[in-house]
């Protein structure tokens, strides 16, 4: 199971290997609370490092989420998206994106109460919406949310955490020059 996960690290970073120097790029974190397909109610940080060229918008993401009421479940996602982005006079940043995600955590088991890990694979949605407040101070710093849904086809053990969705209160970080 763990190589499962070093064939798909490899694979972003293959997706990753591009020179982003040349083209607009933004960092983005943030937390929020998040909805598992149970109800379950979760406390989500996440992160996502974004590129865009003239024709194609990609990012990649990794996500953390937690139980607020629980002992010891979790669950973390890595995606990967391509997508559109509009940036507007560099005071807008928007975009939308999907993709692949692999997730994996560790769950409390319904018959033993016991912690199980698992793993997921599915697909990810990813909004963004950044506004620059202090625009011509700081150009490169804008605050935003990010609507986001976690949808996992495949898992390999029953698991309430099965499908996440939220929206995440960022931070941006750009290079919009």
């Amino acid at each position: 199971m763990k190589n499962n996960f070093l064939v798909v690290i490899i694979i972003m970073l293959v997706c990753f290997s591009t020179d982003i120097k040349s083209q607009t790029s933004w960092f983005n974190f943030g937390i929020s609370q998040s909805l598992s397909s149970s109800r379950r109610s979760f406390a989500n940080f996440g992160t996502n490092i974004n590129w865009k060229s003239e024709t194609i918008y990609r990012n990649a993401g990794l996500s953390f989420s937690r139980p607020i009421f629980s002992t010891n479940d979790w669950i973390s996602t890595f995606n990967y998206g391509i997508g559109y982005s509009y940036i507007t006079r560099k005071i807008i940043i928007s975009s939308i994106s999907i993709g692949p995600s692999v997730s994996f955590g560790d769950t409390r088991n319904e018959t033993d109460d016991k912690n199980k890990f698992f793993w997921a694979a599915g697909l990810t949605i990813n909004a963004q919406l950044f506004i620059s407040p202090l625009f011509f101070l700081m150009p490169e710093f804008a605050v935003g949310i990010e609507p986001y849904f976690n949808y996992n086809l495949f898992e390999s053990r029953k698991t309430s955490m099965k499908h996440l969705y939220g929206v995440r209160f960022s931070i941006n970080i750009n290079n919009n020059d």
